[in-house]
Protein backbone atom coordinates (compact mmCIF):
# COMPACT_ATOMS: atom_id res chain seq x y z
CA UNK A 1 0.00 0.00 0.00
CA UNK A 2 1.32 3.42 -0.93
CA UNK A 3 1.87 5.62 2.08
CA UNK A 4 1.70 9.39 1.99
CA UNK A 5 1.85 12.20 4.48
CA UNK A 6 -0.06 15.46 4.49
CA UNK A 7 1.73 18.50 5.87
CA UNK A 8 -0.35 21.59 6.50
CA UNK A 9 1.63 24.82 6.51
CA UNK A 10 -0.09 27.86 7.92
CA UNK A 11 1.40 31.14 6.71
CA UNK A 12 1.01 33.73 9.42
CA UNK A 13 0.95 36.92 7.38
CA UNK A 14 2.12 40.21 8.79
CA UNK A 15 -0.72 42.54 9.69
CA UNK A 16 -0.56 45.85 7.91
CA UNK A 17 0.22 48.97 9.95
CA UNK A 18 0.29 52.53 8.71
CA UNK A 19 3.66 53.16 7.18
CA UNK A 20 5.41 56.16 8.68
CA UNK A 21 5.80 59.31 6.66
CA UNK A 22 9.41 59.79 5.68
CA UNK A 23 11.49 61.49 8.32
CA UNK A 24 11.32 65.29 8.42
CA UNK A 25 13.78 67.85 9.68
CA UNK A 26 12.39 69.14 12.96
CA UNK A 27 13.16 72.59 14.34
CA UNK A 28 16.26 72.57 16.53
CA UNK A 29 14.97 75.43 18.68
CA UNK A 30 17.30 78.08 17.29
CA UNK A 31 16.64 81.19 15.17
CA UNK A 32 18.38 81.95 11.87
CA UNK A 33 18.37 85.56 10.63
CA UNK A 34 21.29 85.29 8.20
CA UNK A 35 18.83 85.34 5.30
CA UNK A 36 17.51 88.81 6.14
CA UNK A 37 18.64 91.81 4.11
CA UNK A 38 16.85 95.09 4.82
CA UNK A 39 17.33 96.11 1.19
CA UNK A 40 15.27 93.19 -0.11
CA UNK A 41 11.50 93.22 -0.47
CA UNK A 42 10.84 89.47 -0.67
CA UNK A 43 12.23 86.50 1.23
CA UNK A 44 11.86 82.74 0.88
CA UNK A 45 11.65 80.68 4.08
CA UNK A 46 12.62 77.03 3.80
CA UNK A 47 13.63 75.98 7.35
CA UNK A 48 12.02 76.13 10.79
CA UNK A 49 15.03 78.09 11.99
CA UNK A 50 14.37 80.80 9.40
CA UNK A 51 10.75 81.03 10.53
CA UNK A 52 11.96 81.42 14.12
CA UNK A 53 14.24 84.13 12.77
CA UNK A 54 11.16 86.09 11.68
CA UNK A 55 9.98 86.07 15.29
CA UNK A 56 13.37 87.25 16.50
CA UNK A 57 13.46 90.08 13.99
CA UNK A 58 9.89 91.28 14.61
CA UNK A 59 10.25 91.06 18.37
CA UNK A 60 13.38 93.18 18.04
CA UNK A 61 11.58 95.90 16.06
CA UNK A 62 11.64 94.85 12.37
CA UNK A 63 7.97 94.92 11.33
CA UNK A 64 8.41 93.82 7.65
CA UNK A 65 6.08 96.59 6.44
CA UNK A 66 5.99 96.39 2.64
CA UNK A 67 7.91 93.09 2.53
CA UNK A 68 6.75 89.60 1.59
CA UNK A 69 7.67 86.30 3.20
CA UNK A 70 7.16 83.15 1.11
CA UNK A 71 7.02 79.71 2.69
CA UNK A 72 8.62 77.34 0.18
CA UNK A 73 8.12 74.00 1.94
CA UNK A 74 6.34 72.32 4.83
CA UNK A 75 7.95 73.00 8.21
CA UNK A 76 8.03 70.82 11.36
CA UNK A 77 8.37 72.79 14.59
CA UNK A 78 8.08 69.62 16.66
CA UNK A 79 7.77 65.93 15.99
CA UNK A 80 4.41 65.92 17.81
CA UNK A 81 2.00 68.57 19.06
CA UNK A 82 3.18 68.43 22.67
CA UNK A 83 6.94 68.76 22.60
CA UNK A 84 9.89 70.61 24.06
CA UNK A 85 10.35 73.25 21.36
CA UNK A 86 8.26 76.12 22.72
CA UNK A 87 7.36 78.63 20.00
CA UNK A 88 7.92 82.34 20.61
CA UNK A 89 5.14 84.17 18.73
CA UNK A 90 5.95 86.63 15.95
CA UNK A 91 5.06 89.95 17.56
CA UNK A 92 3.06 90.76 20.66
CA UNK A 93 4.43 91.00 24.16
CA UNK A 94 6.39 88.12 25.67
CA UNK A 95 5.22 88.98 29.18
CA UNK A 96 1.81 90.64 28.78
CA UNK A 97 -0.30 89.97 31.87
CA UNK A 98 -3.33 91.91 30.62
CA UNK A 99 -5.38 92.41 27.48
CA UNK A 100 -3.88 95.73 26.36
CA UNK A 101 -3.47 95.51 22.58
CA UNK A 102 -0.83 98.22 22.49
CA UNK A 103 2.01 96.29 24.13
CA UNK A 104 4.70 94.58 22.11
CA UNK A 105 5.66 94.75 18.43
CA UNK A 106 3.55 93.77 15.43
CA UNK A 107 4.08 92.04 12.10
CA UNK A 108 3.01 94.26 9.21
CA UNK A 109 4.26 92.33 6.22
CA UNK A 110 2.70 89.86 3.78
CA UNK A 111 3.06 86.19 4.73
CA UNK A 112 2.23 83.71 1.97
CA UNK A 113 2.26 80.03 2.88
CA UNK A 114 1.71 78.97 -0.74
CA UNK A 115 -0.39 76.08 0.52
CA UNK A 116 2.38 74.68 2.71
CA UNK A 117 1.88 73.40 6.23
CA UNK A 118 3.45 74.27 9.56
CA UNK A 119 3.32 71.14 11.68
CA UNK A 120 3.07 70.81 15.44
CA UNK A 121 3.47 74.36 16.66
CA UNK A 122 3.64 74.25 20.45
CA UNK A 123 3.25 77.60 22.21
CA UNK A 124 2.92 77.58 25.99
CA UNK A 125 2.44 81.06 27.50
CA UNK A 126 0.13 79.90 30.26
CA UNK A 127 0.97 82.89 32.49
CA UNK A 128 0.75 85.54 29.76
CA UNK A 129 -1.32 86.82 26.83
CA UNK A 130 -0.63 87.17 23.06
CA UNK A 131 -0.10 83.64 21.71
CA UNK A 132 -0.22 81.96 18.32
CA UNK A 133 2.03 81.72 15.28
CA UNK A 134 1.81 85.52 15.32
CA UNK A 135 1.37 87.34 18.60
CA UNK A 136 0.21 90.55 16.94
CA UNK A 137 -0.47 91.58 13.32
CA UNK A 138 -1.18 95.06 11.95
CA UNK A 139 -2.07 96.74 8.65
CA UNK A 140 -1.01 96.31 5.90
CA UNK A 141 -0.54 92.69 6.99
CA UNK A 142 -1.97 89.82 4.96
CA UNK A 143 -1.74 86.14 5.83
CA UNK A 144 -2.40 83.92 2.82
CA UNK A 145 -2.62 80.25 1.94
CA UNK A 146 -1.23 78.78 5.16
CA UNK A 147 -2.05 75.44 6.78
CA UNK A 148 -1.46 74.85 10.50
CA UNK A 149 -1.37 71.16 11.42
CA UNK A 150 -1.85 70.06 15.04
CA UNK A 151 -1.08 73.36 16.78
CA UNK A 152 -1.16 73.37 20.57
CA UNK A 153 -1.46 76.83 22.14
CA UNK A 154 -1.85 77.73 25.82
CA UNK A 155 -2.11 81.23 27.28
CA UNK A 156 -4.18 83.49 29.49
CA UNK A 157 -5.98 84.84 26.44
CA UNK A 158 -5.78 86.92 23.25
CA UNK A 159 -4.66 83.88 21.29
CA UNK A 160 -5.44 82.11 18.06
CA UNK A 161 -3.68 79.58 15.85
CA UNK A 162 -2.84 82.29 13.28
CA UNK A 163 -2.66 85.38 15.49
CA UNK A 164 -3.31 86.32 19.09
CA UNK A 165 -4.53 89.83 18.32
CA UNK A 166 -4.69 92.62 15.77
CA UNK A 167 -3.78 96.27 16.13
CA UNK A 168 -5.44 99.33 14.60
CA UNK A 169 -4.04 101.15 11.58
CA UNK A 170 -5.98 99.81 8.60
CA UNK A 171 -7.53 96.68 7.13
CA UNK A 172 -5.95 93.26 7.75
CA UNK A 173 -6.63 90.19 5.63
CA UNK A 174 -6.39 86.51 6.57
CA UNK A 175 -7.31 84.43 3.56
CA UNK A 176 -7.28 80.77 2.52
CA UNK A 177 -5.96 79.50 5.83
CA UNK A 178 -6.73 76.11 7.36
CA UNK A 179 -6.13 75.04 10.95
CA UNK A 180 -6.28 71.27 11.46
CA UNK A 181 -6.66 69.44 14.77
CA UNK A 182 -5.94 72.44 16.97
CA UNK A 183 -5.88 72.40 20.74
CA UNK A 184 -6.21 75.95 22.08
CA UNK A 185 -6.43 76.25 25.84
CA UNK A 186 -7.22 79.41 27.79
CA UNK A 187 -5.78 79.62 31.30
CA UNK A 188 -7.94 82.34 32.81
CA UNK A 189 -8.12 85.34 30.47
CA UNK A 190 -10.43 86.21 27.59
CA UNK A 191 -10.65 86.31 23.80
CA UNK A 192 -9.63 83.01 22.26
CA UNK A 193 -10.25 82.00 18.64
CA UNK A 194 -9.33 79.34 16.14
CA UNK A 195 -7.90 81.95 13.74
CA UNK A 196 -7.60 85.22 15.71
CA UNK A 197 -8.12 85.79 19.43
CA UNK A 198 -8.93 89.49 19.74
CA UNK A 199 -9.78 92.06 17.09
CA UNK A 200 -11.48 94.83 19.10
CA UNK A 201 -8.73 97.41 18.61
CA UNK A 202 -8.67 97.29 14.80
CA UNK A 203 -11.46 99.72 13.95
CA UNK A 204 -10.59 99.50 10.24
CA UNK A 205 -11.63 95.86 10.13
CA UNK A 206 -10.05 92.43 9.83
CA UNK A 207 -11.28 90.26 6.97
CA UNK A 208 -11.16 86.48 7.38
CA UNK A 209 -12.06 84.82 4.10
CA UNK A 210 -12.17 81.18 2.95
CA UNK A 211 -10.77 79.71 6.15
CA UNK A 212 -11.53 76.63 8.25
CA UNK A 213 -10.69 75.32 11.71
CA UNK A 214 -10.97 71.87 13.29
CA UNK A 215 -10.08 70.91 16.84
CA UNK A 216 -10.81 71.88 20.44
CA UNK A 217 -10.94 75.32 22.06
CA UNK A 218 -11.46 76.05 25.74
CA UNK A 219 -11.64 79.12 27.99
CA UNK A 220 -13.44 82.46 28.28
CA UNK A 221 -14.90 84.23 25.23
CA UNK A 222 -14.06 81.45 22.77
CA UNK A 223 -14.98 81.16 19.11
CA UNK A 224 -14.18 78.63 16.40
CA UNK A 225 -12.86 81.38 14.12
CA UNK A 226 -12.63 84.56 16.21
CA UNK A 227 -12.70 85.24 19.94
CA UNK A 228 -13.63 88.87 20.45
CA UNK A 229 -14.71 89.55 16.87
CA UNK A 230 -15.54 93.25 16.94
CA UNK A 231 -14.83 94.81 13.53
CA UNK A 232 -14.23 91.33 12.13
CA UNK A 233 -15.75 90.27 8.80
CA UNK A 234 -15.85 86.50 8.27
CA UNK A 235 -16.85 85.08 4.89
CA UNK A 236 -16.96 81.49 3.58
CA UNK A 237 -15.63 79.86 6.73
CA UNK A 238 -16.32 76.85 8.93
CA UNK A 239 -15.49 75.34 12.30
CA UNK A 240 -15.79 71.66 13.18
CA UNK A 241 -14.87 70.57 16.67
CA UNK A 242 -15.34 70.96 20.39
CA UNK A 243 -15.83 74.06 22.52
CA UNK A 244 -15.34 74.00 26.29
CA UNK A 245 -16.64 77.41 27.41
CA UNK A 246 -16.10 78.99 30.81
CA UNK A 247 -18.81 81.62 30.30
CA UNK A 248 -21.84 82.25 28.11
CA UNK A 249 -19.96 84.05 25.33
CA UNK A 250 -18.99 81.33 22.87
CA UNK A 251 -19.82 80.09 19.41
CA UNK A 252 -18.75 77.98 16.48
CA UNK A 253 -17.79 81.18 14.67
CA UNK A 254 -17.17 83.86 17.31
CA UNK A 255 -17.58 84.43 21.03
CA UNK A 256 -19.48 87.64 20.25
CA UNK A 257 -19.83 90.33 17.60
CA UNK A 258 -18.44 90.11 14.09
CA UNK A 259 -20.13 90.01 10.71
CA UNK A 260 -20.60 86.43 9.49
CA UNK A 261 -21.42 85.64 5.87
CA UNK A 262 -21.83 82.08 4.61
CA UNK A 263 -20.34 80.56 7.77
CA UNK A 264 -21.03 77.08 9.15
CA UNK A 265 -20.19 75.16 12.28
CA UNK A 266 -20.49 71.64 13.60
CA UNK A 267 -19.89 72.17 17.30
CA UNK A 268 -19.86 69.86 20.28
CA UNK A 269 -20.28 71.82 23.51
CA UNK A 270 -18.81 70.35 26.70
CA UNK A 271 -20.19 71.77 29.94
CA UNK A 272 -23.44 73.34 31.03
CA UNK A 273 -22.83 76.99 30.14
CA UNK A 274 -25.81 78.67 28.53
CA UNK A 275 -25.08 80.59 25.33
CA UNK A 276 -25.62 84.34 25.01
CA UNK A 277 -26.50 84.13 21.31
CA UNK A 278 -26.98 81.12 19.03
CA UNK A 279 -26.04 83.31 16.06
CA UNK A 280 -22.44 83.07 17.23
CA UNK A 281 -22.42 79.61 15.67
CA UNK A 282 -23.14 80.87 12.18
CA UNK A 283 -25.27 78.20 10.51
CA UNK A 284 -25.21 75.05 12.64
CA UNK A 285 -24.90 71.76 10.75
CA UNK A 286 -24.45 68.09 11.61
CA UNK A 287 -21.17 66.25 11.31
CA UNK A 288 -22.42 64.40 8.23
CA UNK A 289 -23.43 67.67 6.62
CA UNK A 290 -20.05 69.23 7.40
CA UNK A 291 -18.29 66.31 5.70
CA UNK A 292 -20.57 66.19 2.66
CA UNK A 293 -20.28 67.24 -0.96
CA UNK A 294 -23.02 69.78 -0.39
CA UNK A 295 -20.89 71.60 2.20
CA UNK A 296 -18.19 72.06 -0.44
CA UNK A 297 -20.82 73.57 -2.70
CA UNK A 298 -21.96 75.93 0.06
CA UNK A 299 -18.46 77.05 1.03
CA UNK A 300 -17.42 77.64 -2.57
CA UNK A 301 -14.59 76.89 -4.97
CA UNK A 302 -11.87 77.59 -2.39
CA UNK A 303 -12.67 74.26 -0.70
CA UNK A 304 -12.63 70.61 -1.65
CA UNK A 305 -13.33 67.29 0.03
CA UNK A 306 -10.73 66.03 2.46
CA UNK A 307 -7.92 63.96 0.96
CA UNK A 308 -7.11 62.24 4.25
CA UNK A 309 -5.51 65.05 6.27
CA UNK A 310 -8.52 66.59 8.05
CA UNK A 311 -10.69 63.78 9.44
CA UNK A 312 -13.19 64.12 6.62
CA UNK A 313 -13.72 67.88 6.94
CA UNK A 314 -13.20 70.31 4.04
CA UNK A 315 -9.72 71.34 3.02
CA UNK A 316 -8.55 74.13 0.74
CA UNK A 317 -8.73 73.25 -2.92
CA UNK A 318 -5.25 74.50 -3.74
CA UNK A 319 -3.40 72.90 -0.82
CA UNK A 320 -0.03 71.80 -2.10
CA UNK A 321 1.11 68.30 -1.40
CA UNK A 322 1.01 64.70 -2.52
CA UNK A 323 -1.42 61.99 -1.61
CA UNK A 324 -1.29 59.52 -0.18
CA UNK A 325 1.80 60.48 1.84
CA UNK A 326 2.24 56.86 2.93
CA UNK A 327 0.71 53.66 1.57
CA UNK A 328 1.23 49.89 1.80
CA UNK A 329 1.05 47.54 -1.19
CA UNK A 330 1.88 43.94 -1.94
CA UNK A 331 4.64 43.17 -4.42
CA UNK A 332 3.42 43.30 -8.05
CA UNK A 333 0.63 45.70 -7.10
CA UNK A 334 0.55 49.34 -8.19
CA UNK A 335 -0.60 52.58 -6.61
CA UNK A 336 -1.32 56.05 -7.99
CA UNK A 337 0.31 59.06 -6.32
CA UNK A 338 -1.16 62.50 -7.01
CA UNK A 339 0.43 65.91 -6.42
CA UNK A 340 -1.64 69.08 -6.17
CA UNK A 341 -1.38 72.80 -5.56
CA UNK A 342 1.16 73.82 -8.23
CA UNK A 343 1.24 74.68 -11.91
CA UNK A 344 3.94 72.17 -12.87
CA UNK A 345 5.51 69.07 -11.35
CA UNK A 346 8.71 67.06 -11.51
CA UNK A 347 8.78 63.63 -9.88
CA UNK A 348 11.88 61.78 -8.73
CA UNK A 349 11.26 59.20 -11.47
CA UNK A 350 11.34 61.94 -14.13
CA UNK A 351 7.57 62.21 -14.70
CA UNK A 352 6.08 65.68 -15.13
CA UNK A 353 2.38 64.85 -14.73
CA UNK A 354 0.20 65.53 -11.69
CA UNK A 355 -0.18 61.81 -11.03
CA UNK A 356 2.10 58.82 -11.42
CA UNK A 357 1.29 55.12 -11.12
CA UNK A 358 4.13 53.14 -9.60
CA UNK A 359 4.79 49.47 -8.83
CA UNK A 360 8.02 49.29 -6.84
CA UNK A 361 9.47 45.94 -5.81
CA UNK A 362 10.98 47.32 -2.61
CA UNK A 363 9.91 50.07 -0.23
CA UNK A 364 10.49 53.37 -2.03
CA UNK A 365 10.04 57.05 -1.25
CA UNK A 366 8.96 59.17 -4.22
CA UNK A 367 9.42 62.93 -4.18
CA UNK A 368 7.76 65.59 -6.30
CA UNK A 369 8.83 69.19 -6.73
CA UNK A 370 6.06 71.56 -7.67
CA UNK A 371 6.43 75.06 -9.10
CA UNK A 372 3.77 77.73 -8.73
CA UNK A 373 2.92 80.57 -11.09
CA UNK A 374 5.03 82.93 -8.96
CA UNK A 375 8.07 80.69 -9.27
CA UNK A 376 7.92 79.43 -5.68
CA UNK A 377 8.71 75.73 -5.45
CA UNK A 378 8.02 73.06 -2.85
CA UNK A 379 9.03 69.43 -2.45
CA UNK A 380 6.77 66.70 -1.05
CA UNK A 381 7.22 62.98 -0.58
CA UNK A 382 5.25 59.75 -0.49
CA UNK A 383 6.54 56.46 0.91
CA UNK A 384 5.30 53.24 -0.70
CA UNK A 385 5.97 50.28 1.59
CA UNK A 386 6.11 46.97 -0.29
CA UNK A 387 5.28 43.68 1.39
CA UNK A 388 6.66 40.63 -0.44
CA UNK A 389 4.99 37.31 -1.09
CA UNK A 390 6.00 34.39 1.08
CA UNK A 391 7.80 31.79 -1.07
CA UNK A 392 7.58 28.23 0.28
CA UNK A 393 10.09 25.72 -1.13
CA UNK A 394 9.97 22.08 0.00
CA UNK A 395 11.98 18.92 -0.74
CA UNK A 396 12.06 15.40 0.66
CA UNK A 397 15.02 14.77 2.95
CA UNK A 398 17.60 12.27 1.76
CA UNK A 399 18.04 8.96 3.54
CA UNK A 400 21.15 7.99 5.47
CA UNK A 401 22.55 6.68 2.20
CA UNK A 402 22.15 10.07 0.55
CA UNK A 403 19.27 9.10 -1.69
CA UNK A 404 15.80 10.65 -1.89
CA UNK A 405 12.96 8.16 -1.70
CA UNK A 406 9.81 10.15 -2.36
CA UNK A 407 8.31 13.39 -3.59
CA UNK A 408 6.61 16.41 -2.07
CA UNK A 409 3.92 18.40 -3.87
CA UNK A 410 4.06 21.29 -4.49
CA UNK A 411 7.79 21.78 -4.35
CA UNK A 412 7.39 25.55 -4.56
CA UNK A 413 4.45 27.85 -3.94
CA UNK A 414 3.75 31.40 -2.79
CA UNK A 415 1.38 32.99 -0.31
CA UNK A 416 0.24 36.54 -0.96
CA UNK A 417 1.12 39.18 1.60
CA UNK A 418 -1.61 40.09 3.99
CA UNK A 419 -3.22 36.64 3.80
CA UNK A 420 -3.57 33.72 6.20
CA UNK A 421 -3.68 31.04 3.53
CA UNK A 422 -3.07 27.39 4.40
CA UNK A 423 -0.71 25.48 2.14
CA UNK A 424 -0.94 21.67 2.15
CA UNK A 425 2.19 19.71 1.19
CA UNK A 426 1.61 16.11 0.09
CA UNK A 427 4.53 13.76 0.75
CA UNK A 428 4.48 10.53 -1.29
CA UNK A 429 7.15 7.89 -0.42
CA UNK A 430 8.56 5.59 -3.06
CA UNK A 431 7.32 2.01 -2.96
CA UNK A 432 8.79 0.21 0.00
CA UNK A 433 10.18 3.32 1.63
CA UNK A 434 9.09 5.56 4.48
CA UNK A 435 9.69 9.34 4.39
CA UNK A 436 10.52 10.63 7.84
CA UNK A 437 11.21 14.29 7.09
CA UNK A 438 11.13 17.04 4.52
CA UNK A 439 12.91 20.36 4.18
CA UNK A 440 10.75 23.48 4.10
CA UNK A 441 12.62 26.66 3.24
CA UNK A 442 15.85 25.02 4.28
CA UNK A 443 14.73 23.69 7.65
CA UNK A 444 14.11 20.02 8.33
CA UNK A 445 10.53 19.25 9.28
CA UNK A 446 9.16 16.08 10.83
CA UNK A 447 6.89 15.44 13.76
CA UNK A 448 4.90 18.34 15.11
CA UNK A 449 6.86 21.50 15.80
CA UNK A 450 6.84 25.25 15.49
CA UNK A 451 8.44 27.52 12.95
CA UNK A 452 8.96 30.98 14.34
CA UNK A 453 10.81 33.04 16.94
CA UNK A 454 10.34 30.62 19.86
CA UNK A 455 12.66 29.46 22.62
CA UNK A 456 14.18 26.05 22.05
CA UNK A 457 12.90 23.55 24.58
CA UNK A 458 15.90 21.37 25.35
CA UNK A 459 13.62 18.66 26.68
CA UNK A 460 12.53 18.00 23.10
CA UNK A 461 14.65 16.70 20.25
CA UNK A 462 14.14 15.86 16.65
CA UNK A 463 16.12 12.66 16.13
CA UNK A 464 18.66 14.16 18.56
CA UNK A 465 18.82 17.41 16.58
CA UNK A 466 17.81 20.81 17.95
CA UNK A 467 14.52 22.31 16.88
CA UNK A 468 14.93 24.54 13.80
CA UNK A 469 14.15 28.26 14.13
CA UNK A 470 13.22 31.29 12.07
CA UNK A 471 10.28 30.04 10.01
CA UNK A 472 6.54 29.70 10.38
CA UNK A 473 4.18 27.22 11.98
CA UNK A 474 4.14 23.74 10.45
CA UNK A 475 2.27 20.65 11.57
CA UNK A 476 1.81 17.26 10.00
CA UNK A 477 -1.38 15.30 9.80
CA UNK A 478 -1.07 11.53 9.65
CA UNK A 479 -3.18 9.98 6.92
CA UNK A 480 -5.52 7.26 8.27
CA UNK A 481 -3.77 4.46 6.37
CA UNK A 482 -0.22 5.61 7.15
CA UNK A 483 1.61 3.04 9.25
CA UNK A 484 2.98 4.23 12.57
CA UNK A 485 6.74 4.86 12.50
CA UNK A 486 8.97 2.20 13.94
CA UNK A 487 9.50 2.48 17.65
CA UNK A 488 12.15 5.04 18.49
CA UNK A 489 12.32 6.49 14.98
CA UNK A 490 10.26 9.64 15.62
CA UNK A 491 10.07 11.58 18.87
CA UNK A 492 7.25 13.91 19.89
CA UNK A 493 8.13 17.60 19.90
CA UNK A 494 5.95 19.90 22.03
CA UNK A 495 4.08 22.54 20.04
CA UNK A 496 4.92 26.14 20.93
CA UNK A 497 2.96 28.91 19.29
CA UNK A 498 5.09 31.98 18.51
Amino acid sequence: MKKFLLLTLTFLALGFAAAPVSAQTVWDGTADITWYDANQASFDLSTPEQLAGVAQLVNSGTDFNGKTLNLTTDLWLNSTGDSTNNWVPIGGSATATGEAASSGNSFRGHFNGHGHSIYNLYCDKSSYFHAGLFGCIQNPCTIDSLVMMNPVIKSQGMMGAIAGMTRSGGAIYVRYCLVVNARIEGTGGNNIGGIIGANYSNYSGTYIENCGVTGQISGNYIGGIGGNAQYEYITNAYFAGTLIPSNSNYGGMTSHDGTRTNCYSYTEIIGSQSQSSASNHGTSVTQNEMQSDSMITLLGAAFMLDNGVNNGYPILSYMAGVGPTAVNICINESVTLTAFGYDSYLWSNGATSESITVSPTTTTTYTVTGTGANGVTGTHSSTVTVYPQAVINSTVAASAGGLVHGTVTPESTTVACGSSDVVTLTVTPDAGWRVLSVYVNGSQAYGEFTYGPVQYDRRAHLHQREQPRGLQYLRHQRHPDLERPHKGRALRVPYHRA
